[in-house]
């Protein structure tokens, strides 16, 4: 678990890191929001996945 943890705040890390670049080179451009919904869908995942955890543990 903890390497796939690792793995996916690794994921996390260099899409905010593409974002922050996309930004700066064009605030309104299609290349941001493409980043920005694929961060969007990791971020989901991963509180989907901790949402189920807790519900197993509960």
């Amino acid at each position: 678990m903890d390497k796939k943890k690792n793995t996916i705040d690794e994921q996390i890390e260099q899409l905010r890191l593409a974002m922050y670049e996309a930004y700066s080179r064009d605030p309104s451009g299609v290349e941001l929001l493409l980043i920005s919904q694929q961060l969007d869908k990791i971020l989901n995942k991963e509180f989907a996945e901790k949402n189920r955890s807790k519900e197993k543990s509960s």
